[in-house]
């Protein structure tokens, strides 16, 4: 018995070296083309998701700023609540951006044309910056609102 269990174990730790044949070669070759092929398909995955929340992000800017100039004051809707927005106040530390800043939500019922948009939007009132509450990766990093460009 002691010996069967010593044999296992024996087993277990012993390295064998395996014949490398064409096909195992030829598969390995194939799967690191395919490795290398798929870093510009990530890239333009990338550049479309980004290409669609600028889009979004332009349409609640631009209906958010008329909406300031008309009524000389932002949407705003309750104060942002940090327990709920972990991953804004994550971007905030890793940006080194002060999170001692007021943030409120965007009421949508004063604005509906933000309503149908597919993102919350979160609005710094001292700057007038626009922020939302899902980030995109974009350039290897994940971005709260659209890079000026």
């Amino acid at each position: 018995m002691i010996t069967k269990i010593s044999e296992v174990f024996d087993n277990m730790f012993t390295v064998s070296h395996k014949k490398q044949t064409r096909g195992k070669t030829f598969f390995a070759f194939v799967i690191a083309i395919i490795g290398i092929f798929m870093l510009p398909i990530f890239f333009k995955v990338e550049d479309y998701n980004y290409a669609k929340y600028r889009e979004q992000y332009l349409i609640a800017e631009s209906v958010i700023e008329e909406y300031y100039t008309t009524h000389e004051k932002y949407p705003v809707g309750g104060a942002i609540q940090w327990d709920r927005e972990k991953k804004l106040n994550k971007f905030f530390r890793e940006s080194n951006l002060t999170a001692n800043r007021r943030l409120y939500y965007i009421n949508t019922d004063l604005v509906p044309e933000v309503k149908n948009l597919k993102h919350v939007f979160i609005i710094d009132i001292d700057q007038g910056t626009l922020y939302t509450r899902k980030s995109v990766a974009y350039r290897f990093r994940r971005w709260h609102f659209a890079l000026l460009e």
